[in-house]
């Protein structure tokens, strides 16, 4: 996707009383050489450093992934999250956070939810947001697949007529309680 580029990946996971929103983060050379720099760092860190840089790029983030249901923001929780550097071009690494949440829907019945990731808007990358329901909930209807083209940004198509995915968004239609749907 090129050495600027920074790639974002979302699974939704409607359950019996709520949503798990799986996120991933992939900076490119140039992106991962920038945040290392913001952190006084000039190379992939380990240890205790590695997680205070995992904990700051999720508190940066976290915030940008915005979730509501029937039109009222709900929290999220991050639960895990992690930070690994690959090599990248020119000795150069790249970097991967993924992030791992949970909101509460203390609700039964049918609900329309909306995500929206706002990190890096306008940003070149490949963004894009999946949903399938867990257990005890049911998807009725979304504007988005239930599998993903890119195996979670570990594999791009290489097709050129293929264009990069555009999604940052998702509504869906759920219903809590009662079954496993699509």
């Amino acid at each position: 996707m090129g050495n600027f580029s920074v790639n974002r990946w979302t699974r939704l996971s409607p359950r019996a009383g709520g949503i798990d929103v799986t996120h991933v983060i992939d900076l490119a050379e140039i992106p991962t050489q920038k945040a290392l720099s913001e952190s006084g760092l000039t190379n992939a860190p380990q240890g205790d450093v590695l997680g205070r840089m995992r904990d700051t790029l999720a508190a940066r983030f976290a915030p940008g992934l915005v979730l509501t249901v029937d039109h009222v923001q709900v929290p999220l929780r991050v639960v895990r999250s992690t930070l690994d550097f690959s090599p990248g071009v020119a000795d150069l690494p790249t970097a991967r956070l993924t992030l791992t949440c949970e909101a509460d829907v203390p609700k039964a019945g049918e609900a329309s939810v909306v995500f929206s990731d706002t990190n890096f808007e306008g940003r070149a990358g490949w963004k894009e947001v999946v949903a399938a329901a867990g257990p005890g909930a049911t998807l009725l209807a979304s504007n988005v697949p239930p599998t993903d083209r890119s195996r979670q940004l570990t594999e791009y198509p290489i097709d050129p007529a293929e264009p990069p995915s555009e999604v940052t968004t998702a509504t869906l239609r759920v219903r809590f309680g009662g079954g496993r749907g699509r």
